[in-house]
This record gives C-alpha cells, structure tokens and sequence, in this order.
C-alpha cells in the first residue's frame, strides 16, 4: 500500500513540475516578443496592464522522515493551499495521508490529516508557527467492539478521530522563478481516545495485550515528529 502511495506522490510531483515548467517557457516567449514591440514604442509602458504579484500558492509535498515513539511514518501532501508575504507565511489547508509502521505489524495505521499552519517570518525565509488539524486514524488489524450497558456493535477494525495540535518551521528557497521549494520541520500531539468513543460508549478489543493495557500503548496516540518537504507553484 504505501509503495502505490510512493508512486503516486512522486508522479504528482513530476507532473507538476514539467507541466509548470512548460507554461514557464511559454511564457518567457511570449514576455521576449512583449518587450521588442515595447522597445520600439516605449511611451506604451504606461498603457500596459501588469499583473499584481499573487500571494496564494498551491503546493504539494512529502514526509519522508517522521516518526512517533515506537513507529516510522511515511505521509505525503496531496494537496496544499499557502499565503505567503512579506509578514506571513501561512499554510491554509493541508491534505496529507500516512503510513505508519509499526514493528509490530499488527498496530502499523493509517493516518489521513486536515490541517493549517499559521506561521509568521522571524527572518526573509524562515518562518515559525502553529499547526491545528484534524485526524481520522484506522487500525485495519485492530479489532474491536464498542459496548455500553448490555449493548455491543459488531467485531470491526478500530479506527477513531481526534485534534492535532502543534509547533512547525520552515525555510523557503527560489527554484527558477515559478517554484518555491519549502523544507518544513514539525512536531505535534495527537489526541484521538483509544479508551472511548462518542456517548459514552468504550472500546473492547479482540487483542488481549491491548486489552489488558490500561493506557493501550500500542494504538495510543502519541507525539509525531518529522521533516516536509514541499513544492510550490
């Protein structure tokens, strides 16, 4: 599953990069013909619309490195909404999904994420900031029942939802004129429950080691921590 993750990421990333590269090249001919016309009747600057500098970027990017406690995590941005100014540098909406790998395969999960990350410039290109998302979690090979009085639901894998909050910063670099290659490095605290879920109903789990295991350490959530790296257009 994560290799096809991989693949797709990396196809993404290509093809975003040769498409914007062409529209680049385009538009580099389009600019040189522009200005040999403007050259030879220069009082017409002043007649000539120019495009205000936006500050919205799209982006998409990868995790290669993250890691928990006892767990690898490999994730990658599907899809990226930044603005960035002179001030600011604030990541609007984020999509990523990750792989985690637990030694035991048994617990390894995966994670999908919703976040933002406002972020305020301490110098040109570094910025540091906050991150507040949303988590949706799955233990496909963690079974479970939820039960409340003498009711229970049927055996199901165990999957549950929780906040995430915390710290990232990031340093941005130019990539010809139309890239922004940005290296971000994070930390945050998940908080989905492994012990209930919504009204009152709790966990049963199939496994007995979790079961047994008042804090439930190999599903609980955890600190994550790791590098991102994205590319901007």
């Amino acid at each position: 599953m994560y290799k096809k993750i991989i693949f797709n990421i990396l196809f993404i990333i290509s093809l975003a990069f040769f498409s914007s590269s062409n529209i680049y090249g385009s538009s580099k001919d389009f600019d040189y013909i522009e200005s040999d016309f403007l050259k030879e009747y220069p009082n017409l600057n002043k007649f000539i619309y120019k495009k205000p500098h936006s500050n919205i970027y799209l982006g998409i990017g990868v995790t290669p490195l993250a890691m928990t406690d006892n767990r690898f995590i490999l994730s990658g941005s599907l899809f990226q909404l930044h603005y960035i100014n002179k001030t600011w540098d604030i990541e609007l909406f984020n999509i990523s999904l990750g792989v985690n790998q637990a030694e035991n395969s048994n617990y390894s999960s995966y994670h999908f994420i919703i976040r933002t990350a406002p972020k305020i410039k301490i110098y040109k290109n570094l910025s540091l900031g906050g991150i507040v998302g949303w988590e949706f979690v799955s233990f496909p090979k963690v079974m479970k029942k939820e039960y409340k009085n003498q009711y229970f639901t049927p055996m199901e894998p165990f999957s549950a939802t929780g906040l995430v909050l915390g710290v990232i910063f990031s340093q941005e670099f130019k990539y010809y004129d139309k890239f922004t290659i940005k290296i971000s490095e994070f930390i945050y605290r998940e908080f989905y429950s492994v012990k209930e879920a919504k009204y009152s109903w709790k966990y049963w789990f199939e496994d007995e080691e979790i079961e047994q295991d008042p804090d439930k350490k190999a599903i609980a959530p955890s600190f994550v921590g790791g590098l991102e790296i994205s590319i901007l257009f």
